[in-house]
Parts: C-alpha cells; sequence; structure tokens
C-alpha cells in the first residue's frame, strides 16, 4: 500500500472520527438546563472524603444550598483522613440536620479504596431515599444541580445518569488532557446506541458526579460489584447494564464544574492511571494522547479558517 493511500485512509478516519464527535454533541447529548425544578423524591447525596480539608468547604455549602429537594440528606464519609477534613466538614455544616457524619473503616481484602468508601455510603444512607448522588469533593454544584439531575434520570428512564461536568482548565496541560476522557466518549461511543443496547462493553461514565436510582444500583451489586476495579464509575456502569438496567450520559456543564487536578504532578499521575485502566497499556494510552493533540490542533485550524469543526 503506498504512503500516499495510507494517509488518505488516516485522514477519512480522522474525518469520519470528527463528525461522528460533533452528531454526538451537538444532536445526541442530552442536556439538562440547570433551570429552577423541583422534585419530591427522597434523594442522599453520598461524598467519600480523604484528606480534602483543603477543598471540601465550597463544594460542602454547594450541596447545603441545593434547591427543589425537599428530601435532600448529605452523607459524608471521613475514610482515614489525617488533615482533620471531618472538622471542616462539621464546621460547614455548623448542626444541620441534613448532614451525616460517617467515620469510614478500613476496606476488607480485595477492596480498593473509593470503591468500598461508596458502599460504606450507599448502604449507610436514609433508607427512605429512592436516589442516591455520589459527588466527589473537587466538585461544585449548580443550585438546581441534584433536582435536574435526578428529573433527567427519570425522563430518561435510566438507573444510572453521568452529567459530566465542566472541566475546569487554567494552563496548556489541563487543555490538552482534563478533557480527554470526555473527548474519548464523544469521538468513539454512539451516545443513543449506548442508551438502547445492553452491552455492557457500550459503557461510561464519571464518578465525580453519578445519580443512580437506588433500587437499580443495588439490583447491580452497588460497589461491591466493582470492589476491586480503579476505573469504578465505568464498571458500574457496565454491571447496571448486565442487570439490564439502563445508563446515559449527559452534559452537565451548566450544573457542575470540577477542578480535579492543582498540579501537573497530579494531573499526569491521575490520567496516566485512568488511561492504562481503560486501555491496557501506556503506548495505547499514550497514542490516545496523541490523537487527542492532532484532534486540538485540526480544530484550531478548521476554526481559524471559519469553517464548522469537530
Amino acid at each position: 500500500m503506498s504512503p500516499s493511500l495510507v494517509a488518505l485512509i488516516a485522514l477519512g478516519v480522522l474525518a469520519a472520527l470528527a463528525a461522528h464527535t460533533m452528531v454526538n454533541a451537538g444532536r445526541w447529548l442530552r442536556r439538562p438546563a440547570g433551570d429552577p425544578v423541583t422534585i419530591t423524591e427522597r434523594v442522599a447525596v453520598l461524598l467519600p472524603l480523604r484528606d480534602e480539608a483543603a477543598r471540601v468547604t465550597p463544594c460542602l455549602r454547594a450541596l447545603l444550598a441545593q434547591r427543589g429537594v425537599p428530601g435532600l440528606r448529605v452523607v459524608v464519609l471521613d475514610d482515614g483522613s489525617g488533615d482533620g477534613t471531618a472538622d471542616v466538614v462539621r464546621a460547614v455544616a455548623a448542626g444541620d440536620p441534613r448532614v451525616t457524619l460517617l467515620t469510614g473503616v478500613d476496606p476488607p481484602p480485595g477492596w480498593l479504596g473509593k470503591p468500598h468508601a461508596c458502599w460504606q455510603l450507599a448502604t449507610r444512607a436514609d433508607p427512605s431515599a429512592t436516589v442516591l448522588v455520589f459527588v466527589d469533593a473537587d466538585v461544585l454544584l449548580g443550585p438546581y444541580a441534584v433536582a435536574a439531575a435526578v428529573t433527567e434520570l427519570r425522563a430518561a428512564g435510566a438507573a444510572l445518569l453521568s452529567p459530566y461536568p465542566r472541566i475546569v482548565v487554567r494552563t496548556a496541560a489541563d487543555r490538552l488532557v482534563q478533557p480527554l476522557l470526555q473527548w474519548l466518549w464523544l469521538t468513539f461511543l454512539p451516545l443513543r446506541a449506548m442508551e438502547r443496547s445492553p452491552r455492557p462493553s457500550l459503557a461510561a461514565a464519571g464518578g465525580q458526579f453519578l445519580v443512580v436510582d437506588r433500587a437499580g444500583y443495588l439490583r447491580a451489586g452497588g460497589h461491591a460489584a466493582v470492589a476491586d476495579r480503579v476505573l469504578e464509575d465505568i464498571e458500574l456502569a457496565r454491571a447496571v447494564k448486565r442487570s439490564a438496567g439502563r445508563i446515559t450520559l449527559v452534559d452537565g456543564s451548566r450544573l457542575a464544574s470540577c477542578r480535579m487536578y492543582e498540579t501537573w504532578p497530579q494531573l499526569r499521575d491521575g490520567y496516566t492511571k485512568s488511561l492504562w485502566a481503560s486501555f491496557g497499556h501506556p503506548i495505547s494510552a499514550a497514542l490516545v494522547v496523541t490523537l487527542r493533540s492532532y484532534h486540538l490542533r485540526k480544530r484550531r485550524r478548521l476554526t481559524w479558517r471559519g469553517r464548522p469543526v469537530g
């Protein structure tokens, strides 16, 4: 095969991927508006923490400021923190009866820390709550985020809904790496086919902000079913599918924002772990980052020329 033919095929593949990204983002991606809405269901927001004293305050304040959820309860798990995280939680909660602070226990053999923390929260939440909302400490929710997300969960008929927050970027490395996981599923995953298909391989989710129907979550085995998985969020979505539940991804940029990593070493180590777990080998992960970089350069060129971009 001649080099020119190889280049032509490669350009065709890239063009097809860009077109698929545009269709996913422009037509098939659900977008909750975050407008004022009220729900009647009881909801438990679950917040696992480990050494998050420096950034839990705005997260928890945003949770307590949620509107449109009269039955809201917030359950916080201090998972072996050594920086006074529990004291900060107590100070922010200031005796608010909606907040319950739990002390985590060490995970048993075969469990990783994050799935075990989430499972402790899920099994100790208010039994009357019909929806569980998992939130990480680096996520800042808008005032109607929980109500809008639960509304979308029910409208989609899903057992699991993953609203991807707006990723806060400040550096060139952030712009290249931080949106990578969202770009991957927008580029390679047919969103509506994913919703309709029972295949576990057609699944994606982000654990920073995850909304689940409690009955569907327990039917799938909850985080106990993904106890030893590094990417427990994606594996939980697959477990939901295996139990005949539906999953859906939504654009959560109007509902929440997230600044996942503050420094380059944190960014490098966090995404190295995630991509390696996703693709099974560091070379595969490097190829994905390279493709993402090429896509960004192509997008800038197309924007500069005034043409549609992927």
